[in-house]
């Protein structure tokens, strides 16, 4: 019997809506595909930049003598230890920071471990041997993951082809050696490990999926019904995906910078932290890179921009351990705060950083011999008093507060920064006052000098190790 009209035109809109489907569907699961391995590709570079920079902020010398709980008090464990924590906190995707030692074959050894089942019950600041899930001389079996570990030992790498690894389930992770600070000294057996849970990684997978995968089965019918609305809903979806790719790029690479000063103060009081300007005795440190449009000029971007991370990745750790805090930085260079309760303390803490960061450049310029042109570090540091507090800038777009320090001395440090040449450290008088009968320090004057937008000629002095 032949088909009638209205039966033709319904399986014609039967085979449409099956073709217009398998065809969307098809779509969704390829552009799903790539979406993954981009994702995957970045998480990939993202570990293994993360640990070739811890593993750069770290000193190994120390750590070979780490073999058991026994030696949890040492200062090369604590330092360790508490480098591996921070490294865990700079991304909420980081689950466990860890180093192991090569024993042979697949057998390896916690030497410090981050772990999420770490608590310090007794509440003094520290994790002992009782509060930590994972010890010193702890055995690891790697027989699964062995050849990344391995191929570690010598260079960065990831692996991104877990399995199960009970107790720590299913994690991708970054390696990257560990040596000492000495640059002729090698490396040793020692592996830096960043780890992060793959589901972690694959949930934004599965949302993007579910979304491709709804939005095939919404424009099936909006096709059938009007192929004018299929051809605007099908540029819609590609736009969507082109700025879901966008966002998760962004994602990745995006990170906050808070000053820890800022952060101190919102952890003692969340409701209402006092962030307005109030004077403060401080010092001001200035950092500047010298010749930074000649190396812009004569590097690839990338390049340039991996020299930056290295070395103030590197100076980061330095400031920190002299109590003080980077308020900003800039292309070539940083200012950094000396806030400590105690004030006649700010202008050493601040010329010992000084020191610190000009012999660790030294130490740089020697490691990375053949990969970077040679690093120059200009510093200023001066003493004074300031306004300390947050700068509120509205437009018709919102506001935006900044946390900095405010006044002649933060303008005289970036003066004497200015005026410094072949990496060396000028300081004002003031400094040059309390510093001067410090241990490992020593002061030259310098006469006074004319500096920019100062009126009167200023003393100056250069600080050097005794």
């Amino acid at each position: 019997m032949p088909l009638s009209p209205a039966e033709r035109s319904l399986l014609r809109h039967a085979a449409l809506t099956l073709g217009v489907l398998g065809l969307l569907t098809g779509l969704a699961t390829y552009a799903d595909r790539r979406l993954e391995e981009q994702l995957l590709s970045t998480l990939a570079q993202k570990l293994r930049a993360a640990a070739a920079l811890s593993a750069s902020g770290l000193d190994s010398a120390g750590l070979d003598a780490v073999d058991g709980p026994e030696d949890m008090t040492s200062p090369a464990y604590r330092r360790a230890r508490a480098h591996l924590g921070r490294v865990r906190d700079a991304d909420p995707d980081f689950r466990y920071a860890y180093i192991v030692r090569h024993i042979e074959g697949h057998r390896w050894a916690f030497v410090a471990d981050v772990d999420d089942a770490d608590v310090d019950l007794n509440q003094d600041g520290r994790i002992s041997a009782d509060e930590e899930a994972t010890l010193p001389g702890q055995p690891l079996d790697a027989s699964h993951f062995n050849a990344p570990l391995l191929a570690a030992l010598k260079q960065p790498g990831v692996d991104m082809n877990p399995v199960p690894d009970p107790p720590w389930g299913v994690n991708i992770s970054g390696y990257a050696p560990l040596c000492p600070e000495t640059p002729e000294a090698p490396c040793g057996r020692m592996v830096l490990g960043i780890d992060m849970r793959l589901s972690t990684a694959l949930a934004t997978v599965e949302r993007i999926r579910s979304s491709l995968y709804v939005l095939a089965f919404a424009l099936t019918g909006l096709i059938v019904v009007s192929t004018n609305l299929w051809l605007r809903a099908r540029t819609a979806l590609r736009r969507s995906a082109r700025l879901q790719k966008q966002l998760i790029a962004a994602k990745v690479q995006l990170s906050k910078f808070v000053p820890d000063t800022v952060r101190r103060l919102i952890d003692d009081n969340p409701d209402n932290p006092s962030l307005e300007k109030a004077p403060r005795e401080l010092a001001v440190m200035f950092l500047d890179l010298a010749g930074y449009t000649r190396l812009s000029e004569a590097m690839p971007r990338a390049e340039m921009n991996h020299l930056i991370e290295s070395y103030f990745s590197a100076f980061l750790d330095v400031i920190r351990e002299h109590n003080g805090d980077i308020n900003e930085t800039a292309g070539d260079g940083l200012m950094a705060l000396f806030l400590t309760e105690d004030a006649s303390a700010h202008a050493r803490d601040a010329a010992r950083c000084a020191l610190a960061i000009q012999r660790r450049t030294q130490e740089l310029n020697q490691r990375f011999a053949g990969s970077f042109p040679e690093v120059t570090i200009n510093i200023g540091v001066t003493r004074g008093a300031a306004l300390v507090g947050s700068t509120r800038f509205e437009g018709t777009s919102g506001a935006r507060l900044t946390f900095t320090a405010t006044g002649p001395v933060t303008n005289l440090a970036a003066r004497l920064a200015d005026l410094a040449t072949e990496g060396t450290i000028l300081v004002s008088e003031a400094v040059a006052e309390q510093v001067r009968d410090a241990d490992g320090m020593q002061v030259e004057a310098l006469g006074p000098q004319r500096l920019k937008n100062i009126d009167e000629p200023t003393p100056v002095f250069r600080l050097r190790s005794a």
